[in-house]
């Protein structure tokens, strides 16, 4: 597998501290990284909330709510300093410099035309080529923390829903599903909560793509739900996961957590500015367009399948087994 581009470090107090990510996934990828192999921290010092399981070729990144059985843990150690929002998601690197492994997936949106030197762009649908638009102008927008002028919001309003439409018939009818259990092979990258964490969404991305491009890694994604709420980047989020969706269905697969429900994300009541509801208004700007981009995000995630099984030996779904208290 091709080794891992460096990423550059420009800040040291970053919203949150990722650098375990850094280390730990392309030593789990079987990426060759001269700093993966660097590791001071004994396993009992690490003592952050973020964790890391593995089993196999099975790469699981989430929170504590999260549930995947047979895992071994492994508690990463903290300490990134990568903000997408100080970086530029262009950055423009020659073809020379991505094959001397110089190309910074910081600098890269996933979008890149560099990056997607070896697809053909005639091999892309119309859909495909939406859905790849909105994944460059969000990695371009996150620079500037989603500053969206009027008109991108009402083109990305309108292009979301494009994408869901479409994107809601292709999860009905996945293959893969049985019921409400989708059956996935390995090597996949599991990833729990985001709940509109933007900025630690892009750089989990970055950290486990080739090239800053999803679709060149040899690993799938699953999502494990709760997308919305609490985070200032929800809207955002959701349209990137459904292009994700949309540009590569067996590739990326999102479940349905207990946040991606209406009686939930449209609580505003209990989560104010954070819920989901208030955010889609906010950046619809009125109130009925608002509400209607709300309903078509929750109609996606009403078909949402609610567990996964991997090589048929792995469960996987957001809150673990309930257990029964009668």
């Amino acid at each position: 597998m091709p080794r891992a581009p460096q990423v550059k470090r420009t800040r040291t107090d970053g919203p949150r501290e990722l650098s375990c990510f850094k280390k730990k996934i392309p030593a789990l990828l079987n990426i060759e990284d001269e700093d993966t192999v660097q590791n001071p921290h004994p396993v009992e010092q690490r003592n952050t909330p973020e964790t890391i399981k593995h089993v196999s070729q099975i790469i699981v990144i989430g929170e504590t709510e999260t549930s995947v059985c047979e895992a071994d843990q492994y508690v990463a150690e903290g300490a990134g300093d990568m903000d997408p929002a100080t970086q530029d998601p262009h950055g423009d690197k020659s073809q020379h410099q991505q094959q001397q492994g110089g190309y910074n997936p910081g600098d890269g949106c996933v979008a890149s035309p560099k990056s997607m030197k070896t697809l053909r762009e005639s091999e892309e649908t119309e859909l495909e080529k939406t859905a790849l638009r909105v994944i460059s102008y969000l990695g371009k927008s996150a620079a500037t923390r989603f500053e969206h002028s009027q008109p991108d919001r009402e083109w990305l309003h309108t292009t979301m829903t494009v994408l869901i439409q479409s994107l809601i018939p292709l999860t009905q009818q996945d293959p893969r599903k049985t019921g409400a259990v989708i059956h996935l092979e390995a090597p996949v990258c599991i990833i729990g909560d985001i709940h509109g964490d933007f900025e630690d969404f892009y750089e989990l991305l970055m950290q486990t793509t080739v090239l800053g491009d999803f679709r060149l890694t040899t690993h799938s994604y699953l999502f494990l739900g709760d997308y919305v709420d609490r985070g200032a980047w929800g809207v955002e989020v959701c349209a990137y996961l459904v292009a994700m969706r949309c540009l590569r269905p067996h590739k990326a697969c999102l479940l349905r957590g207990n946040h991606d429900d209406p009686l939930i994300n449209g609580a505003v009541d209990d989560y104010k500015s954070g819920s989901f509801r208030s955010q889609c208004i906010r950046f619809c700007e009125t109130q009925g367009k608002g509400d209607k981009l709300f309903m078509e995000c929750n109609k996606l995630f009403k078909v949402l399948p609610l567990a996964a099984i991997v090589d048929r030996k792995l469960y996987c779904c957001h809150g673990g087994i309930p257990r029964y208290s009668g």
